[in-house]
């Protein structure tokens, strides 16, 4: 199961769900993943790089998901990503230079509540892969409620000790997605 597909321009009716249960507005796709100018950046230079960067967004009090970016034609592998709820596009951006990343998705709910992710370019890039980068899919990891790694990592992104199903959103929720006719929601304790 996928929670969410973001494409570049198009509205999100499930990030607007996702947005609404949970109080955000805004939120950004991001990874430390293929930084710009280090050609031979190998899988676990990559990983540690990521791994550097979830440490700060947690470390930051962020509500934190794996992600995913994955293009249409096979300019690059799929980038392991973070989706962030509640970081806005300026912090984003800092974070994005930081990494040296060409850019980053932001999504963020407009005057008419539709969540439209836009692709934000750091200063200083060439925009070069401007259509590889619009015609690719950012999607959060798959979560299978059934395998304990992915679990983990959720529990850990949200802040929480156990989730459970409901009928019904909760108010005590850290963290909740609708899932099947209901919703997943993360608790404290």
């Amino acid at each position: 199961m996928v929670l969410l597909e973001l494409r570049i321009d198009t509205a999100s009716s499930s990030l607007e769900r996702l947005f609404q249960v949970n109080n955000f507005n805004e939120c950004v796709v991001i990874t430390a993943w293929n930084p710009i100018g280090r050609i031979a950046h190998q899988v676990e230079e990559n990983r540690k790089d990521n791994q550097r960067l979830w440490d700060k967004l947690l470390g930051m009090g962020y509500l934190v998901l794996p992600a995913w970016g994955v293009p249409d034609a096979p300019v690059w592998p799929p980038e392991a990503s973070w989706l962030v709820l509640g970081l806005s596009k300026t912090k984003g951006l800092n974070l994005a230079e930081e990494f040296a990343q060409l850019a980053f998705v932001h999504c963020a709910l407009d005057k008419q509540n539709k969540a439209v992710p836009r692709l934000v370019w750091t200063e200083g890039s060439s925009q070069e892969n401007n259509d590889a980068f619009k015609s690719t899919t950012y999607m959060t990891a798959p979560l299978d409620i059934h395998q304990g790694t992915s679990l983990q990592m959720w529990l850990r992104g949200t802040g929480a000790r156990r989730f459970q199903y409901s009928a019904v959103p909760s108010d005590h929720a850290l963290f909740q997605t609708p899932y099947e006719d209901g919703y997943l929601i993360w608790l404290d304790a």
